[in-house]
């Protein structure tokens, strides 16, 4: 689908800012743009949103983080013609500060053929018998990653046979080096590299994940938990943090088990189970797959987005929206 992109810049209340709202405007009237697409919004980027706003072009503000029920509606939401969350867990702040017919929900969909265990081979850093309990994502303080360590250092006072596979990096947007904190707090709790191996980040996540048996999500607040899914593809059981978006997404029992959120002992409880009823974790196995292709098929979840988009056409001729991103 040909959609052109424009990146947003940082935003202030300033001479500069206002040049950036001013080059929005010459931007979008040169474009002749018809709709205003954030597919990331991020509500401290604002120019651009103005710039729509003054020159009366309709905006789709994409939420992939749950908006605080107690946070201000900042102005760029309040202006756009449709706010779409990957979650409903995402758009709950809004309700009843927002018309409701403005919000919608859209599901974050994969290339499900990337996580298939027909075409991978799976990429092991333990011998092949032995268990792998793993965590995927960036590392954020959001993310929990502090509870999976927790819970590992319990798994393996009752499993000493299992091991920790935790895989990615440092957000492009920290600061603090979380990575490294989660890495200083694991062998703080004996946690060393022959029991739990730190990959950092890496472009071959799919066969990473179809190395696991079991794969954590102890997230504090998800959007959605695309891990999730991607783990679902594969057949890996998930345990998640029954937090924000991830309830969505896990169904109980079915596809993986949730945990409250800050919990190690009932993660680590959660993971024991799994990892000890083989009929359990396999009949997840075949389950989840199918899950993932009839809830988050890519075609159904554009084609609600491209009806979405249709219906925030503005004044001028039809066109596909303008996607700016962050």
């Amino acid at each position: 689908m040909p959609v052109r992109y424009g990146v947003v810049s940082d935003g202030a209340r300033s001479p500069r800012y206002a040049c950036r709202v001013a080059h929005g405007v010459w931007t979008l009237r040169r474009l002749d743009v018809d709709r205003l697409y954030f597919s990331d919004y991020i509500h401290w980027n604002p120019d651009l949103a103005l710039a729509a706003e003054l020159i009366r072009v309709p905006m789709i503000a994409h939420l992939r983080s749950p908006w605080p029920a107690l946070k201000p509606v900042d102005r760029g939401l309040r202006s756009a013609r449709c706010v779409v969350g990957n979650s409903c867990a995402t758009i709950d702040g809004l309700r009843g500060r927002l018309r409701a017919r403005r919000l919608s929900v859209v599901y974050n969909f994969i290339d499900v053929g990337r996580f298939s265990r027909a075409t991978l081979q799976p990429e092991r850093f333990f011998p092949p018998k032995v268990r792998v309990v793993g965590f995927v994502g960036l590392f954020r303080p959001e993310k929990g990653i502090e509870y999976f360590l927790l819970a590992a250092r319990r798994l393996h006072s009752l499993r000493p046979d299992v091991r920790f596979l935790v895989v990615g990096g440092d957000s492009p947007a920290a600061i603090g080096g979380e990575h490294s904190r989660m890495v200083a707090l694991a062998r703080s709790l004996g946690l060393g590299r022959d029991l739990m191996i730190f990959t950092g980040q890496r472009p071959d996540v799919p066969a990473l994940m179809a190395s696991m048996d079991v794969m954590a999500v102890p997230s504090l607040n998800e959007g959605f938990g695309r891990v999730i899914i991607e783990a679902g593809a594969l057949g890996v059981p998930v345990v998640g943090a029954n937090a924000a978006g991830i309830p969505e997404v896990i169904e109980e029992g079915v596809t993986g088990l949730m945990v409250p959120p800050r919990d190690d002992g009932a993660l680590a409880d959660a993971i024991v189970r799994l990892l000890d009823d083989d009929a359990l974790r396999k009949r997840m196995a075949v389950v989840a797959p199918t899950r993932v292709r009839e809830r988050f098929d890519p075609t159904r979840q554009v084609a609600t987005l491209q009806r979405l988009w249709a219906g925030c056409r503005g004044p001028g001729r039809d066109q596909l929206p303008w996607m700016a991103s962050s």
